[in-house]
């Protein structure tokens, strides 16, 4: 599974939006991403229909978080960009698997299942306000802790 280069800029826009704290025009935006001025308005226009960002128009306008950065995970702004998170086709919503008549009965389809729930939990569980807040090091430290946590639930609950 692999980002797309669209998701990624968008969880770098908003993380632009939550550092400058303030109105940010188009172009400011674009510059501290390194990605040509139309395709940060296309990715805008997509994060301020999921309501994760906000516009105002005219002389002096731009964009800005539309609610706190603490508030807005790293999953909801993927999630704007590519639709429900799923690291295989299978997990789409509306799949008809070819192999099986019952996918829970499919030994990949679980395991891509569980995966695709842990994924996702660790991303629903970091804020864009943490990744403007911390350190890349410290980020690293704290996605670690939130697996480890996870994995010694796993262990304790078997």
């Amino acid at each position: 599974m692999h980002l797309t280069r669209e998701a990624d800029y968008a969880l770098r826009i908003m993380y632009t939006l939550a550092v400058n704290n303030k109105l940010t025009d188009a172009q400011t935006i674009s510059d501290s991403i390194a990605v040509t001025r139309r395709f940060t308005l296309k990715i805008l226009s997509k994060l301020t229909e999921a309501g994760l960002a906000s516009s105002k128009l005219g002389a002096g306008g731009g964009y800005y978080l539309a609610k706190p950065a603490d508030e807005i995970s790293i999953a909801e702004v993927i999630e704007a960009i590519e639709g429900p998170f799923a690291i295989s086709t299978c997990l789409a919503q509306g799949y008809t698997c070819e192999r099986v008549d019952d996918c829970g009965n499919c030994i990949f389809h679980c395991i891509f299942d569980v995966m695709n729930e842990d994924m996702r939990k660790t991303l629903a569980a970091v804020s864009i306000g943490d990744a403007a807040a911390l350190s890349p090091l410290d980020m690293q430290k704290r996605i670690r802790l939130l697996s480890e946590k996870k994995s010694t639930d796993l262990n304790e609950n078997g």
